[in-house]
């Protein structure tokens, strides 16, 4: 095995840690007495007055660590590719700031002030613009840096969405919004530097 295919072997933790954190959710979700999707936020399933907050936080937890384990990999295939040492680091910084963000989640479940990890989670959203910017110089790759700069602008609007529509009716609807889309956009780029890497 190569350098490169042992670097993408980090990847695979966050890929693991989408599809364990999404099936968590949809199945103590299903266990919650009146639990609602669409109205609720995804922490609430944590908090100490819920069915299953243990497996809830705990699982919060291990994405968290898992997403760290990948930014190591994002680095190393990014740096290893582009050559740009301090855009790759930053880049694999959003990443790891995400997978703090989750640590904190589950380890200080609502109502705990320090849940939402400082705000550390929305620097997630700057992780497309730092790729597309990273492989801007690299022959054949405009098609993945415009679809990263859509992906960026996507998760502002998403983002400006959650914020400026979301209601009691609806909170939870447009959080699991932006956490799907943000999900979907570091599942399709592991995807595609794990391909590329082989």
């Amino acid at each position: 095995m190569n350098k490169l295919n042992k670097n993408s072997m980090f990847l695979n933790f966050g890929i693991v840690a989408i599809f364990g954190y999404v099936i968590n959710i949809i199945i103590l979700g299903e266990l919650e007495p009146n639990y609602s999707h669409v109205k609720q936020q995804i922490s609430e399933l944590g908090k100490s007055n819920a069915l299953n907050p243990l497996l809830f936080n705990l699982g919060e937890i291990v994405a968290g660590i898992f997403f760290l384990i990948s930014s190591i990999g994002a680095f190393l295939i990014v740096f290893d590719f582009t050559k740009k040492k301090y855009l790759s680091i930053v880049f694999a910084l959003c990443i790891t700031f995400f997978g703090i963000s989750l640590l904190f989640s589950g380890y200080f479940p609502l109502p705990d002030e320090l849940h939402n990890g400082y705000g550390m989670g929305v620097f997630i959203l700057l992780a497309p613009l730092l790729l597309a910017w990273s492989y801007w110089h690299i022959p054949k790759s405009k098609t993945f840096c415009y679809a990263n700069i859509i992906a960026f602008l996507l998760l502002i609007v998403v983002m400006s969405l959650n914020i400026s529509f979301g209601s009691p009716d609806n909170l939870g609807l447009f959080q699991r919004s932006l956490v799907l889309s943000t999900f979907f956009w570091i599942y399709s780029v592991y995807i595609y530097l794990i391909k590329k890497n082989k």
